[in-house]
């Protein structure tokens, strides 16, 4: 079968094909062999294309149609933060607009999206779920198709609805409202053609609807009902005292509508939430609860369902800067398929963070071929395959964080959390640690084989000798060997079984892909790396980018990583380095992965996502070290200089002592010479003849400084030579062309 998955781009040739381009492909029917594709270019309106799935194997076999890359839109990748600084609100501590824009259609969209399987199968009609949403919300139905297609076409992801604000006229310049009221005019006016009655709501109106909403929408409360208090609570002119009570009064034409009051209302941080108060806890965990999980879970299917968990190591390591140094065990967090089995992600960490989580869900979803080449083991793509799951089934630890919340939901990647206790719910990565215990951890020098030391036993501590990145070799090892070697003949069906495959994860995983048995989607480098690496500040300095970093208490300061200098294309394009030198240095916002610092990237706007690479004359830094061992280092490496410094300081004030003594003794030489030859002599004396002095000298001692005992040993002046050298020296002609006044400054000295 063919190698065709889910969410790829294809560039489909003219004339072959129904259509032709680029195209992404939905969805694939092996049981009826067709396959979904849409056209990503969406300037005009492009609906879904359902073709047979041989015409598109033969026209890739023919070369007809080949697999394509496109560079994601730059806005795409970045996250809200950085969309409020690219586009600044006009109004004070407001939201950008277009988070507003994406915000408000996005729980238009999402229901949509929800049935988009039942969509591709033909279990249900795209109409029918435009039509009753479009009534529901009052929309357009040409909108909704429009950014229905504009969703799948970039891929399934939130930031498609962003508005396309590039293809507006006068970017930038602040739209005001006229004198006309917006809104169409109501029926009244209509009839009677009298000017529109709608009534203009301000920023201090909008706040009274959403509190309204906020308060008054409770269980058991219609939307009708709150509406009504907040009209009394806010918009009641005067109160008439009629019989025994007090009758409001309201001007018509001066409240916000019921039209209004629905649509202001959900429009704020926790609105949704008046909504699902209403219909009760128990109304809308059955009947109106999102449905993000999978709904044939009996399906088996590589890369549908994964499990996620966390286990020591069971080995005590030895430090990396100093094998002298014992540090303890560390843990290992690996991610497998719940079908095959096949361990897909893994990381090896002091201590399971979302920064490891992270890490983790890169590995599984990338290349592995780079980072088995950083431990020396050379492989290939198919002998170590990659997904991005469905689902991700984990216990209540090291995936219940918003880290790794928001990251599963970058890479539309749901969490399912077992129940605490119940490790048989998880069964697949619990054998999975056990096979890697027994294949790496438990066969190394100063291992605990996951036991207390009773009492009058050695700690195994003693017998460590392997560090972290050797521990990380070998753990590579057992999981290849796990994937490739190890035999799982349980896992064969029978139709497995009439095609004769081998009984190993790495061929049952094979197999399916030919089958056509796979539910993982395919996702560019660029977006894996802004959802699973974690931002780091960084500066800008006249020789390159340098990491900051917090350190850990008791420091808790802010450091800059010396010894990591990064530079790329971008830097020479956008002249970083020479800003630096002219303005000072600049910090940005970088990408990094904290267990391998051999690159980090950058989110330009213009150009995407950018590599900077690690420039160091040491091979070993950034494939040994992690960021915590980088600050550790940098930390020894200043304590180790401070201590340097003051025996340092000790000897220069050594070095100083004994030169003033010497300097002393040869001030007192020179003055002892000046008495013996009458005194000293006048200063136009002094700094006379200092030519003929230094050729006497030359003469005298040679050119090279020596010992005068070893002058004396191997060259004994002879004194008579001596004098016959110095007269054919002074009897040398004096040129008299001698106009220079350094020499006449040698010659003379100062005549003042």
């Amino acid at each position: 079968m063919s190698d065709i998955c889910i969410n790829q781009l294809l560039e489909l040739f003219p004339g072959v094909l129904p259509l032709s381009g680029l195209v992404r492909v939905l969805w694939i029917d092996h049981r009826s062999s067709t396959v979904t594709v849409i056209p990503v270019d969406q300037t005009r309106r492009s609906k879904p294309v359902r073709m047979k799935l041989a015409l598109l194997v033969q026209a890739k076999e023919m070369g007809q149609t080949k697999l394509s890359q496109m560079t994601a839109d730059p806005r795409s990748l970045m996250t809200d933060e950085q969309l409020t600084r690219l586009y600044p609100s006009r109004i004070k501590n407001g939201r950008a607009y277009a988070l507003e824009f994406r915000d408000f259609w996005w729980p238009v969209i999402e229901a949509i999206a929800a049935e988009s399987e039942r969509v591709f199968c033909g279990l249900t009609s795209l109409n029918r779920l435009v039509d009753r949403h479009a009534k529901e919300k009052s929309l357009s139905r040409q909108r909704i198709y429009q950014l229905v297609y504009r969703y799948w076409a970039s891929g399934s992801i939130k930031n498609a609805l962003l508005p396309d604000s590039h293809r507006c006229g006068a970017p930038g310049k602040p739209r005001t409202n006229g004198v006309s009221k917006l809104g169409r005019r109501n029926l009244s006016a209509s009839l009677h053609g009298a000017p529109s009655e709608n009534f203009a709501l301000s920023k201090e109106d909008i706040a009274r609807i959403q509190h309204g909403w906020k308060i008054h929408l409770t269980k058991g409360v219609s939307v009708r009902d709150a509406y009504r208090e907040t009209i009394k609570l806010f918009y009641v002119e005067r109160w008439e005292l009629e019989g025994p009570a007090a009758r409001p009064v309201i001007d018509k034409l001066k409240h916000p509508s019921m039209r209004q009051f629905c649509y202001h209302g959900p429009m704020q941080p926790g609105g949704m939430q008046g909504s699902r108060a209403q219909a009760g806890e128990r109304d809308f965990q059955l009947n109106k609860r999102p449905l993000d999980g999978l709904a044939n879970r009996g399906l088996r299917r590589i890369g549908a369902i994964a499990q996620a968990d966390a286990s020591a190591n069971d080995l005590h390591l030895r430090s990396a800067f100093s094998r002298t140094r014992i540090v303890g065990a560390c843990n290992v967090l690996i991610i497998a398929d719940e079908f095959t089995g096949l361990i897909t992600g893994f990381v090896v960490a002091w201590s399971i963070d979302s920064d490891a989580v992270r890490f983790a869900l890169l590995v599984s979803a990338s290349s592995k071929v780079d980072l088995c080449a950083r431990y020396g083991i050379e492989i290939c793509d198919e002998d170590w395959p990659s997904a991005v799951y469905g689902r991700i089934r984990s216990d209540r630890g090291e995936f219940n964080c918003k880290a790794a919340y928001a990251s599963c939901e970058a890479i539309n990647t749901s969490l399912e959390m077992v129940q605490t206790g119940r490790a048989d719910l998880k069964g697949v990565i619990e054998v999975a640690h056990k096979t890697l215990h027994i294949l790496s951890g438990h066969q190394l020098p100063g291992t605990t084989r996951g036991k207390h030391r009773t009492r009058g036993e050695s700690d195994p501590a003693l017998a460590s000798c392997v560090t972290m990145e050797d521990f990380n070799r070998h753990l590579i090892r057992a999981i290849i060997h796990h994937n490739t070697k190890e035999p799982v003949a349980h896992l064969l069906t029978t139709e497995m079984l009439e095609d004769d495959v081998e009984p190993t994860r790495i061929a049952i995983w094979k197999w399916a892909q030919r089958r056509g048995y796979v539910a993982y989607t395919a996702w560019d480098h660029d977006r894996l790396i802004t959802a699973l690496c974690t931002r780091i500040d960084a500066v800008i300095d006249i020789d390159g980018v340098y990491l900051v970093v917090r350190r850990p208490p008791p420091a808790a300061d802010e450091v800059r990583l010396k010894n990591y200098r990064y530079l790329g294309d971008l830097a020479k394009k956008r002249s970083w380095l020479e800003t630096a030198r002219r303005s000072g240095v600049r910090r940005i916002e970088v990408f990094h992965n904290p267990y391998d610092l051999r690159r980090v990237w950058f989110l330009d706007h213009q150009e995407g996502l950018q590599p900077l690479e690690l420039l160091t004359s040491d091979p070993l830094l950034g494939c040994v070290s992690t960021l915590r061992d980088a600050i550790e280092s940098q930390s020894h490496l200043q304590v180790q200089a401070t201590v340097q410094e003051k025996i340092a300081l000790q000897s220069r004030v050594e070095m100083g002592a004994l030169r003033d003594a010497e300097v002393k003794a040869a001030q007192e030489k020179t003055a002892a010479a000046y008495a013996l030859e009458g005194g000293v002599p006048s200063k136009v004396k002094q700094l006379r003849d200092r030519r003929e002095n230094r050729t006497m000298e030359i003469s005298g001692a040679g050119k090279i400084s020596a010992p005068p005992l070893a002058r004396q040993v191997f060259n004994p002046p002879d004194v008579s030579e001596t004098k016959l050298q110095l007269t054919n020296v002074l009897s040398l002609p004096v040129r008299k062309t001698t106009n220079s006044a350094l020499e006449k400054w040698l010659a003379e000295g100062e005549q003042s």
